[in-house]
């Protein structure tokens, strides 16, 4: 049984703006798929990929080098999240994103408001 460990509030803006973005590139639906994005190295959108199009998209982490992974499990009871090789400052204009110092609080890696280029997480 998967265990959250989200704790910052960075983590849970990241979430929703990756929930909205899916729902801009794969349509608004009751119940969001899991997906999949390729960013390049500019931070553009390459490849997208969602549950309902391959339900095997979890490995396609494989084959790119960047990229943001969002997964429901057990219904959306759990959500996971995974970003990795992408820069803060393509992350947040990916999602639209909006972050202060204090999104990061306590966070031992906190450089600013900056993300983290991959990260992790379990909701």
């Amino acid at each position: 049984m998967p265990k959250s460990n989200a704790k910052y509030p960075f983590q849970y803006k990241v979430l929703e703006k990756a929930g909205e973005l899916g729902n801009k590139l794969f349509g608004e639906t009751r119940e969001l798929q899991g997906f999949i994005i390729e960013v390049d190295a500019s931070g553009q959108i390459g490849r997208t990929v969602s549950e309902e199009q391959n339900p095997d998209f979890l490995l396609l982490d494989e084959e790119f080098d960047s990229f943001l992974l969002y997964d429901l499990i057990d219904n959306g009871f759990y959500m996971y999240l995974r970003w990795r090789n992408i820069e803060s400052n393509s992350l947040k204009t990916l999602l639209n994103l909006s972050l202060s110092e204090d999104d990061f609080a306590g966070y031992e890696h906190a450089n600013g408001d900056q993300c983290p280029h991959s990260h992790p997480v379990m909701f």
